[in-house]
């Protein structure tokens, strides 16, 4: 379980919801060869939210496994897994309504070429399908710095769609480009701001000088059920990552994500009709 919670605070390639998947399965890999002590598990759910505490979705999961643990030692571990099951069986078809409903806004306002920046696994899906049903023609993905995620998601739909990657500060030039600009959500509250990763809020006002909507894809799971997503705590990582060789003397800030406030957004397409901007 220490080398579960060692790869969520080191992985800074993932979405969220990538993440999220991967840490189910292998506690799920974990509670099948091991006795689960009630005591030890919730131990460990405290130490999953403290690990990436910007990402709601790893609160939900938690709050969802802290509700089925059972001090019964000879099936804990089973209702543990039964749970991480529907969790994952959720997710997946989180990502098909989003699709359907993504692309049903797509044919309405006649979209056809989209920008999206980061790599969020759900716009990556429903980039994807858009693509592979001939709804969309094309994509521009910015890099993404300072590691770049975005180039990995323009080689993942480079064999489905017109594929252009870009440097993030080239998107207000390219903006008009496009007619659409797609962003994942690591956090979004009750009034429909949005947490994602930094240089959203950019584009998201780029977009709106150039009069491109904004649209946000992410599931229910996102949503924080309390907090504004102001509220919740800021991610800064190490200097190293900007790969660059500086004097001792330089501070560097390397913030991993930031708000774009609801008025920025356009529509929010969910898995569930709970957000309506």
């Amino acid at each position: 379980m220490i080398e579960l919670i060692a790869q969520l605070k080191n992985d800074h390639q993932h979405g969220s919801k990538d993440m999220a998947r991967r840490l189910l399965k292998g506690c799920r890999d974990w509670c099948s060869n091991h006795p689960v002590n009630p005591r030890n598990f919730l131990d460990f759910l405290n130490q999953v939210d403290a690990a990436r505490p910007s990402m709601v979705i790893f609160q939900n999961i938690t709050r969802r496994l802290r509700g089925v643990i059972s001090d019964d030692a000879d099936n804990g571990g089973d209702t543990i897994i039964k749970e991480i099951n529907r969790l994952l069986k959720e997710m997946e078809l989180s990502d098909q309504r989003i699709f359907e409903r993504t692309k049903v806004f797509c044919q309405k306002h006649n979209i056809g070429s989209v920008l999206t920046h980061s790599r969020s696994s759900t716009v990556e899906y429903v980039l994807r399908q858009l693509g592979q049903s001939d709804t969309l023609s094309s994509v521009i993905c910015t890099e993404s710095r300072p590691l770049n995620e975005g180039v990995t998601l323009a080689n993942a739909l480079s064999a489905f769609l017109d594929t252009t990657i870009i440097v993030d500060t080239l998107a207000d030039r390219v903006m008009n480009q496009c007619d659409c600009v797609f962003l994942g959500a690591d956090a979004i509250d009750s009034r429909g701001n949005i947490v994602n990763k930094i240089g959203s809020r950019l584009l998201a006002l780029s977009a709106q000088d150039h009069g491109i909507p904004v649209i946000c894809l992410a599931e229910a799971m996102k949503i924080h059920p309390e907090k504004r997503v102001a509220a919740l705590p800021e991610e800064f990582h190490c200097a190293a990552e900007l790969g660059h060789t500086l004097n001792a003397d330089i501070s560097v800030t390397n913030q991993y994500f930031e708000v774009i406030e609801h008025r920025l957004i356009s529509k929010i397409i969910s898995d569930q009709q709970l957000i309506n901007l």
